[in-house]
């Protein structure tokens, strides 16, 4: 694993590479870490880089950045997250644009997945750059885009977990670890469905 340094918009950014290898044409998975988050803590929580080496795809974990830049960032006072502003659309997709050509990846088999803060990112980036993956995988996130028009419709596998204190299926209060705010989130499923509208599928769910 080595970090791979990129400028975008006139600021130094970073990410995580694993998993590449000689061959050409090579799957390439982008993993968005949640708020306070690093790339390194999301590999160790996660396993991604051994599951790329085992399965022969490449790996790219890029960071976000904390409010206060000229600060180290910390989990609680100055978290590194995902704004969902141009400036880390232009940051993801420059990372998929080098990952592709240091791993000669294919650019048809590009997958993106994120954790919660993430998972809002990898939303707002399928509804934005839907041309540049192949499938997307939020995982305890929602879906901020008050009106998605992802240019093509972008095969969906979401993940949300029954006793979310931060993500709750049903919605209601809860209290950010980030300030203590309380705030009121809204039913899962209506992210989902805005989503699923997007897409051209029905918002009404089946059970299977």
């Amino acid at each position: 694993m080595e970090f791979v340094a990129v400028t975008v918009a006139g600021v130094g950014r970073r990410y995580l590479l694993a998993g590449t290898s000689s061959a050409v044409g090579q799957p390439v998975v982008i993993v968005l870490h949640g708020t306070g988050g690093t790339a390194a803590w999301a590999d160790d929580e996660t396993g991604w880089s051994a599951v790329a080496a085992r399965e022969g795809f490449a790996l790219a974990i890029p960071e976000g950045l904390p409010p206060d830049p000229h600060k180290p960032p910390k989990f609680l006072t100055n978290p590194q997250r995902w704004t969902e502003g141009t400036e880390d659309v232009e940051f993801l997709s420059t990372v998929i644009a080098d990952v592709l050509r240091r791993a000669s990846g294919d650019p048809r088999r590009v997958y993106l997945t994120g954790f919660s803060n993430g998972a809002a990112m990898a939303f707002r980036f399928a509804a934005e750059r839907a041309e540049l993956l192949a499938a997307v995988a939020p995982v305890a996130g929602y879906c901020e885009v008050p009106d998605p028009k992802p240019s093509r419709p972008v095969p969906t596998l979401t993940v949300i977990g029954t006793a979310d204190p931060l993500v709750p299926l049903r919605g209601g209060p809860v209290r950010l670890p980030w300030g203590g705010r309380l705030v009121d989130r809204p039913p899962v499923a209506e992210s989902l469905e805005r989503w699923a509208k997007a897409l051209g599928c029905s918002p009404v769910p089946e059970v299977v």
